[in-house]
């Protein structure tokens, strides 16, 4: 058992390692002013009639902070990346968390991104 223990924690350091070698290789994340966002056909009040994802087929929406009513955030928050305040974008502990359930359970149970890294992602 605790070889099984050190193996599954070697593997899950060299996992780790590995993706963070991987995503330092990519370089900086495109500039989101630089990104396609989806057209918008709006009335002459401003209102949405009719958005058009952007040319990958991704949805980007323009909107701010104060757009989004403050109840929302929170849930997203509490329900995607309950330590966002606490970490700089890579939440260690729920890569771990991922990894050992990746390990134990044999296949994916939960994923270990935090909402920058889903951000990122779009």
């Amino acid at each position: 058992m605790r070889r099984l223990l050190q193996a599954t924690s070697a593997g899950a350091v060299l996992a780790i390692a590995g993706g963070a070698l991987w995503l330092y290789s990519l370089g900086p994340a495109p500039r989101l002013d630089e990104a396609g966002f989806s057209t918008e056909v709006v009335d002459r009040d401003g209102r949405l009639l009719r958005p058009y994802s952007a040319e990958e087929g991704r949805w980007r929406l323009k909107a701010s902070v104060a757009d989004v009513d403050p109840r929302f955030l929170s849930m997203l928050i509490a329900y995607e990346d309950k330590r966002f305040h606490s970490h700089r974008g890579v939440d260690p502990v729920a890569l771990l968390r991922a990894a050992w359930l990746l390990v134990t359970n044999g296949r994916i149970v939960s994923g270990g991104s935090t909402l920058t890294m889903q951000v990122a992602r779009l």
